[in-house]
């Protein structure tokens, strides 16, 4: 099942320059760009000018699409964040006519909780964005730092951060924009615990040209609305409940929903109940926001961010809601012995069981003459209705059971995440058995399966690597659809077949992947990555991850 394919090179791999020269990794101290499906090399512009003005300071953090640093801007002697996006990205045309018009939309958004654009343009093949930069820390930092100490935000800081997010998002949405990636790490505190919410337009600007799936959308698993899992149209809503996951985490500590994998997430936010607030340590009346946000249908959510704004005021001057009282136990007089017609047998536990609490003392009989409706026909409506209850749940069980056709994601080093487009499937009408009830037919709305594969972990046993990993909408096989296993030491472009193919592993199973031994690691690789490949060993960027290797 396993061919060798492409020795061209191996390990060291010259990095591409805008400014037309190369240098070896090694002499370059340069970085890697962490998305999910591959490393791209990037150069490194700690040191250098870039567009004959910005002086790059400092790396401040590698994603999917962008590396971030710390510049400064002589020409009007201030400190800036610029984003240089990806090479990959910045040379595709369709990038960068989406670029060009998204920027300047996000470039007029003029707001005091939002990360201002200064300025946008390109330098050969760089692409960038300069930002404002806000000294302090993200969200998802903060809330790290807390989880490790075992605690969670104040609530009066919860609802400040949030009531903040919530008026940015109200006055871009005003102006037809949705930012569609809302999470803790688009969330900068500054130094007086002021939130700025940052990457408008980013996600809108790479959704063309990162997934070629039709219908495709992006964002985060962990903080998606069901409807931008499902693709559907949308529209501010969706920002909505990106920040109610949000809220949730910060007053519990951890989000709603947590999945090992995202596809089970995603899923998880389409069809799982919104976890119980008091459950989750949340008190009313922030945890009442926070519920009407995770609303699954959008139109059952706030009408939009500035009402959702308002509610969070509200919760905020008003006082914490008193724990409900402990319901009464009911006492009931001890009845005398039914007779023996109505005795019903209590249930004995299994020998290795606990024991069994006794059963409870029988039902107090009305007396001769006493107005209500008899015991005995109280009991038979009671066993009737429990019947219908019993039929309901197994037509219910036997039309939704486990389903077999799972959102399909691909993730990122930020967690960003591809799902497809929904597609609608009848499931089976079933029929209970002859019984005067008729037949309920149930109909199940699922999101499409585009091809992904995940490394789950790596093990190195005897000088050969194990690989476990898993995939999603194909069957892997060759001739047919498999998977491509290469070292982070060459482009996710090059580990598939055309012009620029390097050394890559053919598999089609089985599992684990044992094609590479230690020794064959190259000088400088870290980690082994895979990604999906067609019959043809063409590949499909961005299906796949890479993992560190032991």
């Amino acid at each position: 099942p396993a061919a060798r394919i492409g020795h061209r090179r191996r390990g060291i791999l010259a990095a591409r320059s805008s400014l037309g020269s190369a240098a070896l990794p090694e002499e370059r101290n340069g970085h890697e760009s962490n998305r999910f499906g591959g490393r791209q090399m990037e150069r490194d512009w700690v040191g250098k000018k870039l567009n004959d003005r910005y002086e790059i300071l400092e790396l401040l953090g590698v994603g999917g699409m962008s590396s971030v640093y710390k510049a400064s801007d002589p020409n009007l002697n201030r400190v800036v964040a610029v984003k240089i996006i990806h090479q990959h990205l910045s040379m595709n045309p369709d990038f960068m006519r989406r670029f060009q018009d998204e920027a300047t939309a996000v470039a007029q958004l003029r707001h005091p909780h939002i990360v201002q654009v200064f300025d946008f343009a390109t330098t050969g093949d760089t692409a960038f964005i300069v930002f404002e930069f806000v000294p302090g820390e993200n969200l998802q930092d903060r809330l790290s730092r807390l989880a490790e100490a075992g605690g969670t935000m104040p609530v009066d800081e919860i609802t400040r951060v949030s009531t903040q997010i919530a008026e940015a998002l109200d006055y871009a949405h005003a102006r037809g924009l949705i930012h569609r990636d809302v999470k803790p790490a688009n969330v900068i505190l500054d130094v007086h615990g002021n939130a700025f919410l940052a990457d408008f337009g980013i996600v809108k600007i790479t959704d063309a040209v990162q997934h070629t799936v039709t219908g495709a959308v992006v964002g985060t698993a962990r903080y998606m609305s069901p409807e931008q899992i499902r693709g559907t149209t949308l529209d501010g809503r969706t920002d909505l409940y990106s920040l109610g996951v949000t809220m949730f985490e910060m007053a519990s500590g951890q989000p709603p929903y947590q999945a090992d994998s995202a596809m089970t997430l995603m899923m998880m936010h389409v069809n799982d109940p919104v976890p119980d607030m008091t459950g989750a340590g949340i008190a009313a009346p922030l945890g009442t926001v926070i519920q009407r946000a995770l609303a699954k249908e959008p139109a059952e959510r706030y009408s939009d961010a500035g009402e959702m704004a308002a509610a969070l005021r509200a919760a905020a001057a008003a006082p914490p809601a008193a724990p409900a009282p402990a319901a009464p136990v009911p006492v009931s007089e001890t009845p005398a012995a039914p007779p023996p017609s109505d005795s019903v047998a209590a249930a004995v536990p299994p020998p290795d069981s606990p024991a069994a609490a006794p059963p409870p003392p029988p039902a107090a009989q009305p007396a001769p003459g006493a107005t209500g409706m008899p015991k005995r026909r109280l009991a038979a409506i009671a066993g009737a209705l429990a019947a219908v209850i019993v039929l309901i749940g197994i037509v219910v069980m036997a039309t939704s059971g486990d389903d077999d056709s799972p959102v399909a994601a691909t993730e990122d080093a930020d967690g960003d995440v591809v799902a497809a487009a929904t597609t609608t499937t009848a499931a089976p009408t079933t029929t209970a058995a002859p019984t005067t009830t008729a037949a309920l037919t149930t109909t199940t709305t699922m999101p499409a399966l585009p091809e992904t594969v995940e490394i789950l972990s790596i093990e190195l046993e005897g000088g050969r690597y194990l690989v476990d990993y898993e995939t999603t909408g194909y069957t892997e096989q060759l001739p047919g659809m498999h998977v491509h296993f290469y070292w982070n030491t060459i482009y996710e472009e090059e580990a598939g077949a055309g012009p620029n193919a390097a050394e890559w592993f053919v598999w089609g199973g089985p599992r684990p992947f044992t094609g590479y031994t230690a020794s064959e690691r190259p000088a400088g690789a870290t980690e082994m990555c895979a990604v999906v490949a067609n019959p043809d060993h063409t590949i499909k960027l961005g299906t796949g991850n890479c993992i560190v290797l032991p």
